[in-house]
């Protein structure tokens, strides 16, 4: 069958790596291979087939010269490891699609196809990517990545992709997207991320608001995203969630807008630092915190539990706390950064430090934070890296050292100097 081109193979007893398999068939350009129904001995093969993997082989797997488009589809309950000439043989393959493969590929699983056009990866179990599988694929238009469990979009941030131009991402495991990701695709005109169990909280206001503004993707269905996470919005679109956090953005700049007008009249430094914080947290700084630094250290702190001023609203108690304290102390936890009030809360100490130009933001991280979870505060990143941080997960075995820090943060000058003071630990 030397001039066949298209060849479909369903429930096939048999693997693709036998020797000659595939000789003579010089002229076909598409292949459809269903392995669902494997012996005994054939998935013995593949385990074995398996520890191979990093060790190159001579011969060539398919040995297929003009296939252009390959779909496999094998149902096991091994994963498969490849080595990086798993596709060898295939040098003018544009489109790999694969089906229940359970595999991981191997960093190097695409340097035998640098003319792929179209990579499609469906159900293949808890599928971890690196940016450098890519590498040799940069002229990639069209991926899809679908139910395969992924938590993260990293991977995509350096693999080069400039000529992408179709990502499909439904069904995987996403609760936040970083929309960065999405500026290291150039050319991408559509986006599908239908399924995921995204969180409604100010983790996904960056993604929200690109998605609301961005003139060059479709992002298909999104108003039909739907909250996985907290209990309390799960069921909710997605995008209904924005709205409510932008009344509160509104809020929060015309209750600005208001006491900035009237700060340097108005207000004298009542306290040392204002505690930002979640209540998930409020253990910590009761027994941590307060104990250091009111009673050894002797500052005065704003606790809003215990100092904002009853009936008030809310947002001018959170202002009148931040423009009383010379400086505000941002608790900063997973739970703090999903909190719509404590998000409120930087932003207005932010503001202040912007207007004011004075360092009067410090940041205590109470446990290590992944950067896609500061994505919302992208516009303070750059700022934050030269400002006041401290790190309590990195300080367990160093606490006088820590507590120390902290004293020092809250001692140095409001003036915002050329060489400002680090004190992570």
């Amino acid at each position: 069958m030397s001039r066949l081109r298209t060849l479909w193979l369903d429930s096939v007893r048999g693997t693709f790596e036998e020797e000659g398999a595939w000789d003579g068939l010089r002229d076909l350009t598409f292949l459809s291979y269903n392995a669902s129904l494997l012996s005994s001995n054939t998935s013995a093969e593949l385990k074995s087939n398996s520890s191979t993997r990093g060790h190159s082989h001579s011969r060539k797997k398919f040995n297929l010269p003009s296939l252009q488009t390959l779909q496999i589809k094998v149902s096991l309950d091994v994963c498969l490891l490849y080595s990086q000439d798993f596709l060898k043989g295939l040098d003018n393959l544009k489109e790999f699609t694969s089906f229940d493969l359970l595999w991981k590929p191997h960093i190097e699983t695409f340097r035998n196809t640098p003319q792929l056009r179209s990579l499609n990866m469906y159900s293949n179990g808890d599928l971890i990517l690196d940016s450098e599988l890519f590498q040799p694929i940069r002229h990639l238009e069209s991926l899809i990545l679908a139910q395969n469990y992924l938590k993260s979009l990293d991977f995509l941030s350096q693999a080069n992709l400039t000529e992408l131009q179709t990502l499909h991402l439904r069904a995987n495991d996403l609760t936040v997207i970083n929309e960065a990701v999405f500026e290291t695709l150039p050319s991408l005109k559509y986006l599908e991320l239908s399924d995921n169990p995204f969180a409604c909280n100010c983790s996904n206001a960056g993604f929200i608001h690109w998605a609301l503004t961005n003139k060059q993707v479709f992002v298909d269905g999104a108003y039909q995203y739907r909250c996985a996470s907290p209990l309390s919005h799960k069921g909710l679109l997605l995008f209904d969630f924005n709205v409510q956090s932008l009344a509160l953005v509104l809020i929060t700049l015309l209750a600005y807008m208001y006491h900035s007008k009237k700060r340097r009249q108005d207000y004298a430094h009542t306290y040392d630092a204002f505690v930002s914080y979640n209540v998930h947290d409020e253990d910590w700084v009761y027994k941590e915190l307060v104990p250091e630094l009111e009673e050894r250290q002797g500052w005065r702190l704003c606790l809003h539990h215990r100092d904002f001023e009853p009936g008030k609203a809310i947002v001018e108690n959170i202002t009148d706390a931040i423009y009383s304290s010379r400086k505000t102390l941002c608790v900063i936890s997973h739970q703090y950064l999903g909190s719509e009030w404590c998000s409120r809360e930087i932003q207005m100490a932010s503001f202040r430090l912007f207007d004011e130009q004075k360092d009067v933001l410090i940041l205590l991280f109470l446990e290590e934070i992944s950067p896609n979870q500061l994505n919302p505060f992208y516009r303070m990143r750059k700022w934050l890296r030269s400002r006041t941080y401290l790190s309590w997960s990195q300080a367990r075995s160093h606490r006088g050292l820590f507590w120390e820090r902290v004293r020092r943060a809250l001692q140095c000058g409001a003036e915002i100097s050329n060489n400002p003071l680090h004190v992570q630990v």
